[in-house]
């Protein structure tokens, strides 16, 4: 994989590296890395913990011994320990939770979070997350929301109005004590028709160790279908979902990919599943299932603009604008997409309220046209043009590497 030269920087590598899934995962180089003079390690801290990675790092410097200087290890380790702290009250919450629906007699499932930590990668504390997502039966949504109540879980009052307003089907949230629980009657609401019925998702479904109860959560196929078109959405921006990918692609029995690309394709989601695996595969030295290769492979290879795209949302230097963002998102996931999903996308990214826009204006109209704002789409525009210029002028320092 072509990489651009920032890329090659030290830092980067070396969160790749500890990145990786077990099987690939050369404790040699991580160690050379850690290492080298040139690392500068205050960043590595601010980026593991930005990704969410501090204890897959921690794991990785530990399993190289004493070859890691102490001032890094130790600092990492503190780092990763206090996001393992606040997992390891998900977890509980999580059991607590998931009894609790179990006894009401309410199916659900937990879709990431502890229980994806688990099954994927030995340990539901090592990835730490945002929030807990429930899946439920639209027939027991009620009785979830009481069980919810009961347990002391009170609405949150933020987002509900914003939602509303950009009238999307999105979950419902639920704050208590600084934990945020969201319950979902579909998993994967913005794709429309296609998507698999929550029996089918139920009859598949795997139980995962969370404290001392096993918790239900999705099937290893509805796993990887999920994981792969929620990161592509949000193009990637965080890198422990591509480690879940890079996990799902080494695992012994893992997914029927055949399966998995007909249930993306019955959503008019193909092109994206394979090119959110086929990202995954080459960022961190995984190889690609043969079920996952596709005719235009290569045309579907991230071009200049979209590794670019992907730097900057992966490896920030200050604070970018949400703008900015969002057109490095859409640049990324640019090879997903076919043409008309692309207009559509760029569609609805320029002239389109988003949750965060609603959320800023409260009180714009939820009747006002879609072209509400002029400054956005001009800001984006110019946004587009230094892209197009940038790779269309001569990149110096270009080198190859396997990140």
């Amino acid at each position: 994989m072509t990489l651009p030269h920032r890329f090659s920087r030290t830092e980067y590598r070396l969160l790749l590296a500890c990145l990786r899934p077990p099987v690939t995962r050369d404790p040699r180089t991580i160690a050379e890395l850690a290492a080298s003079p040139d690392l500068d390690r205050v960043q590595v801290c601010r980026w593991a913990v930005l990704h969410g990675a501090a204890g897959f790092v921690d794991r990785a410097l530990s399993e190289c011994g004493g070859d890691v200087p102490d001032d890094l290890k130790h600092e990492i380790a503190r780092r990763a320990g206090a996001a393992r702290m606040r997992a390891l009250f998900q977890v509980s919450v999580l059991a607590e939770v998931a009894d609790g629906l179990e006894a009401a007699g309410v199916r659900a499932l937990s879709i990431k979070g502890p229980a994806l930590s688990a099954r994927l990668h030995g340990d539901p504390a090592i990835r730490p997350s945002n929030d807990l997502d429930f899946l439920v039966d639209t027939d027991g949504a009620s009785n979830a929301r009481g069980v919810l109540s009961r347990l002391g879980f009170v609405p949150a009052p933020s987002n509900a109005r914003a939602f509303a307003a950009t009238r999307n089907p999105v979950p419902l949230e639920y704050l208590r004590r600084g934990v945020k629980l969201e319950l979902h009657e579909r998993m994967l609401p913005h794709l429309g028709a296609g998507e698999r019925t929550f029996d089918t998702l139920w009859r598949h479904r795997v139980a995962a160790r969370a404290g001392n109860l096993d918790v239900a959560t999705t099937g290893t196929d509805d796993t990887a279908l999920h994981l792969a078109l929620h990161g592509f959405r949000h193009g990637f921006s965080c890198l422990k979902w591509l480690a879940d990918l890079g996990v799902l692609l080494t695992l012994r029995n893992g997914p029927d990919w055949t399966a998995v690309r007909a249930a993306a394709r019955a959503l008019g989601r193909e092109k994206a599943l394979v090119h959110a695996y086929r990202v995954s595969a080459e960022v961190l030295g995984v190889e690609l299932p043969t079920d996952l290769e596709s005719a235009d492979a290569a045309r579907g290879r991230p071009g200049r603009s979209h590794l670019r795209a992907m730097e900057r949302s992966w490896f920030p230097d200050g604070n970018p604008s949400r703008t900015t963002r969002a057109a490095d998102r859409l640049r990324f996931r640019i090879p997903g997409l076919g043409p008309v999903e692309a207009l559509r996308e760029m569609w609805s990214m320029l002239f389109r309220p988003s949750v965060e826009d609603w959320a800023v204006f409260p009180f714009l109209s939820p009747d006002l046209p879609l072209v509400f704002s002029i400054v956005r789409p001009l800001r984006l525009a110019v946004m587009a043009g230094r892209s197009l210029v940038g790779d269309l002028s001569p990149r110096q320092g270009a080198t190859e590497i396997r990140a």
